[in-house]
């Protein structure tokens, strides 16, 4: 049932998964982008794997957003200022 509340959600993933949970997490987080993708909503995603082993889960959360997406080790201001800019030409 939708909620009434519209307070922004984060869609958290982590490095730390049983293997049977990451197909819960993606069906999840597949509904909860499909939302933010029908309201319109714009996004960034942060991915915040470190380990040698990454699951790819912030590449696809990106996708299905169709938001670009920026490893952590990446992040600074004016990298994500240029992403904000493109995106908002973009549109």
């Amino acid at each position: 049932m939708p909620s009434a509340d519209r307070t922004p959600r984060k869609v958290r993933t982590s490095r730390w998964f049983q293997p049977g949970l990451v197909s819960m997490v993606r069906n999840v987080r597949r509904v909860a982008a499909a939302r933010l993708v029908a309201e319109g909503a714009a996004a960034v995603v942060v991915d915040c794997e470190t380990s040698y082993v990454r699951l790819g889960l912030a590449e696809e959360l990106a996708m299905q957003l169709g938001a670009p997406s920026v490893r952590l080790s990446q992040l600074r201001a004016d990298a994500l200022t240029q992403i904000v800019r493109t995106q908002s030409s973009a549109a």
